[in-house]
């Protein structure tokens, strides 16, 4: 067995067993990213999965964006295959029915049989934008302001830095690809990013409060690397947050050079799930010369999205049978896994 196995196994190889917990006893809603702004359809319903149940969204007569159940309560016909009217209603394309955000609109072809049918209001969720993202709001809400709001990183209001976006369905559920974002070792053997398959260093856990924590490390990275390249130095500091719900970020600092990975992940069918990603970065930036700032938009990008490429490989071949409090072998590098678990359970969030 090499060095680094038994260094990896050897260091701690013990059965952890999750903290007592206590279901949460607010009812505040989670916010689960629906869309990046201003990239849902303006004149036609959109299809959206959350948590195994279908929904549609579409925006109404004031351009708000409204989220309803996508089966029509008559004979069971996806509204997302409907039109929106000029008066912002959405039609069922098999009879033609309407609904006002998600409330049935009687007209004079409801016959008596069926004038129950005014009193239908099919099941909606709130939407909110925070950080150029149009969040779901996991249950209904009377007080807008009553909502667990979502982590955006200080990058995100920093002039100094720069933003690319993007999203792309995983065939994994939520939690599992939130536990890969969260895992700090993984990335010297699936990665081709990757450092010169060492471990992680000065490994340090701290909650920053029920909901997150942050775990910070130091490892060596690849003589192709950004941090090697750029910052021209042979060691970095990576700090590996989470933020219930569904929320990681990391930020690799190389001297003053910082690229930091924000996600989000809203839960779509069993086994699977939307990831919305965002890299920050405080260099490759020219003021004065935007094709130079393009240029780097484009190459993070790539990099960005073959590391998710190389993450959806992993994560295909891992078993989804396995339960979260499995009695396996854990070891100091999972730290920040087992107290996202740890948090998930205490707040009570469960998902498809």
């Amino acid at each position: 067995m090499s060095l680094l196995y038994q260094g990896f196994f050897c260091i701690i190889a013990a059965i952890v067993t999750a903290e007592a917990w206590q279901p949460s006893p607010t009812n505040i809603p989670w916010a689960f990213p629906l869309a990046f702004r201003g990239t849902l359809p303006t004149h036609r319903p959109t299809a959206v999965r959350f948590n195994d149940t279908s929904f549609t969204a579409y925006r109404d007569a004031s351009r708000r964006i409204v989220v309803h159940s996508d089966v029509c309560p008559h004979m069971g016909a996806r509204l997302s295959h409907g039109w929106i009217s000029c008066r912002g209603t959405l039609h069922c394309p098999y009879h033609g029915f309407e609904f006002d955000g998600g409330r049935f609109v009687p007209h004079v072809h409801t016959d008596a049989s069926s004038r129950k049918g005014k009193a239908v209001q099919l099941p909606v969720l709130p939407v909110a934008q925070r950080g150029g993202v149009e969040w779901l709001l996991s249950s209904p809400v009377d007080d807008p302001l009553a909502w667990m709001e979502p982590f955006l990183p200080p990058e995100h209001d920093d002039p100094g830095f720069r933003a690319i976006e993007g999203t792309v369905i995983v065939d994994t559920c939520a939690d599992r690809l939130v536990e890969n974002l969260l895992d700090m070792v993984h990335i010297s053997f699936v990665h081709s990013f990757g450092n010169v398959k060492s471990l992680p260093l000065h490994v340090h856990y701290e909650a920053l409060n029920s909901t997150s924590g942050r775990t910070t490390f130091v490892y060596t990275p690849n003589v192709n690397t950004i941090s090697r390249r750029l910052g021209r130095v042979t060691s970095v500091t990576v700090e590996n947050e989470f933020h219930l719900p569904t929320t990681t970020i990391t930020r690799v600092k190389a001297g003053t050079t910082v690229k930091t990975v924000w996600t989000t992940t809203r839960p779509t069918d069993r086994g699977r799930c939307q990831l919305f990603w965002r890299v920050y970065r405080n260099f490759w930036i020219d003021p004065h010369f935007t094709g130079s700032s393009a240029i780097g938009d484009a190459l993070l990008r790539w990099l960005m999205e073959r590391t998710i490429r190389e993450d959806q490989g992993i994560l295909a071949i891992v078993d989804p049978t396995q339960p979260d409090d499995a009695p396996v072998l854990r070891t100091i590098y999972d730290v920040t896994i087992l107290k996202y678990r740890q948090a998930r359970r205490r707040w009570g969030l469960h998902w498809s």
